[in-house]
Formats: C-alpha cells, structure tokens, sequence
C-alpha cells in the first residue's frame, strides 16, 4: 500500500500543479529581436519655386532724352547761363555721360525784337555757352553740336513785340534734338 500511496500522493501532486498553473499565464520570454540598422533619414527632395523670367522692357529713350534735355532759358539780351539753366543741365550732363553714344543738337533761340543778324548772334552764343558748360562736365565736344535760328522759331507768336516779357522768355531757349542714338 506504501506503493500506492506514494503513487497517490504524486498523482495530485501533478495534477495540482498542472491546475495551479492554469490560474496564471506563464511568462515566456520573448525571443530577442535581432537588432536591426535603421536607414539614415531620407530628406525629402527640395522643391524650388521656378523663377521667372526678368522681364526686360525697353527703355524708351526719346521719353528719357525728353526729360533730361529740358530746354533751357535765357534773360533778354544775354547768353549768361542762369541758377535754373545750370540745374537744368546738370541733369543734362548725367544723361549724356550715361549714354555715350547719344549726339545731340542746341538749337539757340530769341524772341522777336532785335534785327536778325543780331538774334542769329545771339542765338549761337546761347548754344555755345550751353555746349561749353556741358563739355566741363568732360562731354566730348563733338557729341554736341550748335545751331542758331535767331528769332525764326519763336515758341510763342502771341507776345507783343516789348510789352510781355513773360511771354516772351519762352522765346529765349535752347532747345534740343537727338542727332543719333
């Protein structure tokens, strides 16, 4: 009997260790994961806005010739450059020293009283004096010419011949032409 108890004993032994087992999960270990190398970040590709084209839009010179040539005026009977002449072709001398291929023309003028041969005179000497200002500005001398038209090509024909000097200023110029570009 000593058989059979020791049998017996050993019996519920493992069945109470089989049941006893069943309450509690058993923790398996997990097998290790094999450590693997991750790939360098990949950077995302660089997306560039297109630029677009620079738009080039021509210059029109005959509008920027126009603003910088601006007539220049005279008192009666002189040919002396005034404050305002002198500021006047400053922004001449600018321009022409920008754009050295351009040739220009004064054109001197008078107003209508004075003979003609006088006015003629007269109107040189105005071109002259803006041509020499210009050249102290180192212009070439041979990129401005000179002409006179005296009292042919008065800017105002309403003035009476001594009474209106104010009208009459708009006849004592030098105005300009764009010879070549």
């Amino acid at each position: 009997m000593k058989t059979f108890s020791l049998l017996a004993v050993m019996a519920i032994a493992t069945i109470s260790l089989g049941l006893g087992g069943c309450h509690h999960a058993a923790k398996m270990p997990q097998p290790a994961m094999p450590e693997t190398k991750s790939a360098p970040p990949v950077e995302a590709p660089k997306v560039t806005t297109p630029t677009p084209p620079v738009e080039f839009k021509p210059v029109d010179m005959d509008a920027e010739a126009r603003q910088a040539l601006q007539t220049v005026y005279f008192d009666f009977d002189k040919y002396d450059l005034r404050s305002d002449a002198i500021a006047s072709l400053g922004i001449a001398a600018k321009f022409l020293q920008d754009h050295p291929s351009i040739r220009v023309l004064a054109e001197g003028n008078c107003d209508q009283r004075g003979s003609e041969e006088y006015n003629m005179g007269l109107g040189w000497n105005r071109a002259k004096a803006v041509k020499k200002y210009l050249t102290s500005y180192g212009i070439s001398a041979d990129r401005i010419e000179t002409t006179s038209y005296g009292k042919e090509r008065l800017a105002r024909t309403d003035c009476a011949m001594a009474d209106d000097d104010a009208c009459n200023q708009a006849n004592r110029r030098v105005e300009w032409k764009v010879l070549s570009k």
